[in-house]
């Protein structure tokens, strides 16, 4: 065997898949690969060579000490990256999809994933009233299709695969209902153990973005309430904002946004192009001295209702000077005042790090 990673022969290990640890105490230990511990997609167990209790670390921090092994990795990596095909996605969302898995070891969370996000958080005291969430999801799909001025036929995505044979056109409450049901396991109920989603995808959404998803979810926030989230992500291939009419996108998706804001009854929403939301810090808020704190992005715009506006009135009045605040009656509308083509990662960062606790 080569020892041109210099650990020299490994014995017994050879017909193996051999690592070192990146940023590891013991930067000469070997591991071994014990399995994939499937509780998140991009880990992998191993064993110490030397024997010692299991651990798990992402692909990412894994060091080949061997060609055997470097395409053992390769294989790994590739046998678990994100499945959409150019048929469901533009090719420039599934590229992006792609770079950051193979960056960070994870999935772009779906709420980071779009050209542009649109994300949607209210968190209800007590336990979720599940009729009220589905008549405010069914409120805004109706609103999409005025905003894209066509009823638009959704289908299910799960696991990456897109169920053709559960199309739904202009879904209402009960069609969520029943979507929901569909493709999460066993009826919602008020103790469900865990987190209920779905997600759902649309083509020819018209305007400017021919791809349209949106990611409706319940989230556990306390043993007796839930977050509930909206996002809608937006896709178009080709599309660049040096190319495009900036200030007709600006104008478009502000209005698909003012619409979420007001079909939902929102906490929080916001607006993010791709380049500030996919690694964005965010921001948590917390509703009143009884809820855990809910997980809120920066975006180009950013509302906050006046529940949570009323709780964070010092962050509210320090906002970072490229930003605008506007009392809107319900809430209060953060506006990033260079337009959505300057909105960044820093630009993005500045502005949650306002809200840090």
């Amino acid at each position: 065997m080569s020892t041109q990673y210099g650990i020299g022969r490994l014995g017994n290990l050879a017909a193996k898949a051999v690592f070192r640890l990146l940023n590891s105490d013991d930067p000469d230990a070997i591991y071994e690969v014990s399995g994939n511990p499937h509780s998140q997609q991009g880990l992998v167990s191993l064993l110490p060579a030397g024997g010692g209790s299991s651990l798990s670390a992402r692909f990412t921090d894994l060091v080949a000490v061997d060609e055997f092994s470097a395409g053992w990795l390769l294989g790994y990596a590739s046998g678990n990256e994100p499945n959409f095909s150019s048929a469901d996605l533009p090719p420039s969302r599934i590229l992006r999809e792609r770079e950051f898995y193979y960056t960070n070891g994870y999935p772009l969370p779906v709420q980071r994933s779009g050209l542009f996000c649109i994300n949607a958080s209210y968190d209800g005291q007590g336990a979720v009233d599940v009729a009220s969430v589905y008549r405010s999801y069914g409120r805004i799909f109706k609103g999409i299709s005025d905003w894209a001025g066509r009823e638009l036929a959704w289908a299910p995505v799960v696991d990456g695969q897109v169920l053709n044979g559960l199309l739904c056109s202009g879904p209402t409450s009960s069609d969520i209902g029943n979507l929901f049901n569909r493709v999460n396991p066993g009826p919602y109920t008020a103790d469900a153990p865990t987190d209920w989603e779905l997600r759902l995808l649309t083509r020819d959404g018209g305007l400017l973005f021919d791809t349209l998803e949106a990611y409706l979810s319940f989230e556990r926030v306390s043993d007796t309430a839930y977050a509930t989230n909206f996002t809608v992500n937006l896709d178009a291939e080709p599309i660049s904002l040096i190319d495009v009419d900036v200030d007709r996108v600006s104008r478009s998706i502000s209005t698909l946004f003012s619409g979420i804001v007001q079909d939902a009854s929102v906490d929080c929403a916001s607006i993010s192009p791709s380049k500030a939301a996919k690694l964005g810090e965010g921001i948590l808020f917390s509703i009143d001295q009884h809820s855990d704190p809910v997980l809120a992005f920066p975006g180009w715009l950013t509302f906050i209702s006046a529940r949570v506006a009323n709780r964070y009135v010092d962050q509210v009045d320090s906002v970072p000077r490229d930003f605008a605040v506007t009392n809107t009656g319900n809430g209060v509308l953060i506006e990033f005042q260079r337009g959505v083509e300057a909105f960044g990662l820093r630009e993005a960062n500045s502005l949650a790090r306002c809200f840090e606790e």
